[in-house]
């Protein structure tokens, strides 16, 4: 009798390759310099077939490649070697068109860590609004962070440098939400010359309001224009604004007589608020 024993199956592994590109990320046409090793860990490699992610390909073992087009691609290496293995080749990534400006610092606990505007840091966090360009400099708004945890009004040079806090909103009150200039500013701001105009979308003098502020571009300047209130029908909660003028148009997601927000004026001094329109009230579905 031939006992037979079973047991598990082996698996084995060939061990990939590593190569690099340089740069690997960079305004369009961006050209990247590929190398590939010439040995794996067992042997010699004889061969490279490369596809560069953008329908291109070459069998170099260091091609240069440049990427005509915006994207992101991802370059594929299978190199072969004396045994007439296939090897598959790993690498970064190459983002072409996309390049990181200025990047924001790390957000530590803040001054009040019953908030949720605690995260503190030097220069702000979560960036959700857009930003305006005047000649070769950036404007925009960080909706948490700074010091205070309420916010900030940045400004950076296109190429990066230069970055500076115009501002950094004052920290909530703890039960009230209020503060002296506002507080979590979210929308885009406005440019009219010289001046930035904005939304805070909480904070002010009346509990988690808002406010419309502007502020000169070198950070001078600034000044509270209009404080929303829930306890009138003006809105409360401001998320943006465009400017024709002397006249700021905006919104307000919430308030309003049907609680469902309202589009609001004023003058760029601050005078001459009303309302233009209060968002209707919600009527249910028919079943």
């Amino acid at each position: 009798m031939v006992l037979t024993a079973k047991g598990p199956k082996i698996s084995a592994v060939y061990p990939p390759i590593l190569f690099t590109a340089t740069p690997t990320n960079g305004a369009a046409p961006l050209q990247v310099q590929f190398h590939a090793p010439s040995v794996d860990v067992f042997t010699n490699l004889t061969a490279w077939s490369w596809t560069f992610g953008d329908g291109a390909v070459s069998t170099l073992q260091s091609p240069s490649h440049t990427y005509t087009n915006v994207g992101i691609f991802t370059p594929t290496l299978l190199a072969t070697n004396a045994n007439n293995t296939v090897v598959l080749g790993l690498g970064p990534n190459i983002s072409a068109g996309y390049q990181a400006v200025y990047t924001f610092g790390t957000v530590s606990g803040g001054h009040d860590p019953s908030l949720p505007s605690s995260l503190t840091n030097s220069d702000g966090a979560n960036p959700i609004a857009g930003l305006v360009l005047s000649s070769n400099r950036l404007y925009g708004v960080m909706s948490r962070g700074g010091n205070r945890g309420s916010g900030t009004i940045f400004a950076v040079n296109t190429d990066g440098s230069g970055f500076t806090n115009l501002h950094i909103f004052s920290p909530l009150d703890s039960m009230w939400y209020t503060n002296a200039d506002g507080a979590w500013p979210q929308a885009r701001l406005a440019i009219s010359g010289r001046t930035l105009f904005g939304a805070a979308s909480t904070g002010g003098t009346n509990m988690m309001g808002g406010t419309v502020f502007r502020i000169n571009t070198d950070g001078s300047g600034f000044t509270n224009l209009h404080y929303f209130s829930s306890s009138d029908n003006n809105g409360e909660s401001p998320n943006g604004l465009v400017v024709s003028g002397n006249r700021l148009y905006g919104t307000a997601r919430n308030g309003g007589s049907n609680y469902n927000g309202t589009i609001f004026a004023l003058n760029t001094d601050g005078s001459g608020f009303g309302v233009i329109h209060t968002a209707p009230a919600k009527v249910p579905a028919a079943r």
